[in-house]
């Protein structure tokens, strides 16, 4: 039956890749005149799509995919508090609402996060494709999301659904930039009702110059708001469990605060127990409306507005989990695809985010080979990363908002004149 399911889900890539119009419906209109390129694309994608999805199936359950199975029979059986103190259940309430396809088949939901991932690829290529960019850069972004290792470990491997709040999120911004502003909201607002820290983006996606675009807050409030209460009405006072456990959780991973209460921590020299996890609040407000007025004075574009909120926010919570960082990947394939800003300031920042997508990477592939061959004389290695995490954060905050011109300096594809759009094709490396 899961293999049924894997060829089900392959075909359905398929047909959004070559039937035009599902493709228009789901990746935009297809590019004229590319011929082989779109062909060659297509299958390189679909391969990718058959693969990743095949690798799902063998590598099983594992880590949080197991929990994640324990929830959703906890929702099936109509248990009253899906949260609460016997469940490790952190998410929000449409969450819960993958529990049905468990009973078509225990891993469909893993196959559909694959297949979320390969959509996600596929609109980014046909966004490069569709703004003229050289054939390259459709081709670089095939190689930085289809063949990820970091993707591959989060999504097929390890079942992580952080795919889904982030290709949420990735659609919240491209129908920003499309001025389809509650449309951007609502799709915000489903990605805080699967997990709650894509919420930290809604003050950058509201962002235009130096104005606000407010009909996007009131969409992604209102819809977080009537999910919420449906949850209530639902499941009762459980609804507010995951806010609650979140806050009691101790820093991890890649988190700043994971360093500062380790055994490398100056604060060692002044305090017996240097734990301040409970600045992490405040850390991600106070940092994060920085970033925030400094998008705002600077005017900066809201895909790159968007990726240094959302890397602030991140690395200032203090659960600093490497699948979080799914919705950074995404954004900066987005980022790269569409090519907007100053070709010069772009470069610096584009290594920038090269370096932050690289250095993830390595991260997750140390972690897992450290998970199966760890020895007890082997020096904690999550505090000295945590410290580097925040000069690479820094490194793509101050990169995003650098190379955020205001617009009358900025080019873009989607907006200039015909002349204009020739003239900015030839400077886009």
């Amino acid at each position: 039956m899961t293999y049924l399911m894997m060829a089900i889900v392959v075909s359905m890539m398929g047909a959004l890749l070559w039937a035009p119009g599902l493709r228009r419906l789901a990746l935009g209109d297809p590019p004229k005149g590319l011929g082989r390129h779109l062909h060659a694309l297509n299958c390189f994608t679909l391969i990718a799509m058959g693969v990743w999805c095949y690798i799902a199936i063998r590598a099983g359950a594992r880590m949080d995919y197991e929990a994640y199975l324990i929830q959703w029979d906890m929702v099936l059986a109509g248990e009253q508090m899906p949260w609460g103190p016997h469940s490790t259940n952190a998410y929000g309430p449409l969450y819960n609402l993958i529990a049905p396809l468990t009973l078509v088949d225990p891993f469909f939901p893993k196959l559909l996060f694959v297949f979320a991932w390969i959509w996600a690829s596929a609109f980014m290529i046909g966004q490069a494709l569709r703004l003229s960019h050289p054939i390259r850069t459709a081709w670089a972004i095939a190689a930085l999301m289809l063949v990820s290792p970091f993707c591959a470990l989060q999504i097929a491997h390890y079942g992580h659904f952080d795919i889904l709040p982030a290709g949420l999120c990735l659609l919240a911004v491209h129908l920003r930039r499309k001025d389809r502003d509650g449309w951007a909201g609502a799709a915000l607002g489903a990605a805080v009702l699967l997990k709650f820290y894509p919420l930290a983006m809604l003050p950058f996606l509201m962002l235009d110059g130096r104005r606000l675009r407010l009909r996007v807050g009131v969409w992604c409030v209102g819809l977080i708001a009537l999910g919420m209460l449906a949850s209530y009405l639902a499941w009762g006072e459980s609804t507010w469990h995951p806010l609650m456990f979140a806050a009691e959780r101790p820093s991890r991973w890649m988190s700043i605060f994971r360093f500062l209460r380790g055994p490398y921590s100056p604060l060692g020299l002044f305090m017996d127990d240097p734990n301040v996890d409970f600045l992490s609040g405040p850390s991600v407000v106070v940092f994060g409306g920085a970033v925030w007025l400094a998008c705002w004075w600077r005017r900066v574009d809201v895909v790159s507005a968007s990726i240094a909120g959302l890397a602030t926010g991140l690395h200032f919570y203090k659960v600093g989990h490497a699948q979080f960082l799914m919705v950074l990947v995404v954004l900066i394939g987005y980022w790269m695809a569409i090519g907007e800003g100053s070709p010069t300031r772009r470069r610096a920042a584009f290594w920038a985010a090269l370096v932050s997508v690289l250095w993830w990477t390595a991260f997750m592939i140390v972690w897992v080979i450290m998970r199966r061959f760890a020895r007890p004389s082997i020096p904690p290695y999550h505090d000295p990363a945590s410290l580097i995490a925040l000069a690479q954060t820094a490194w793509l905050v101050l990169a995003m908002i650098g190379q955020g011109a205001k617009p009358q300096d900025r080019g873009s594809a989607d907006t200039a004149r015909p002349d204009e759009r020739l003239s900015y094709q030839a400077q886009t490396p």
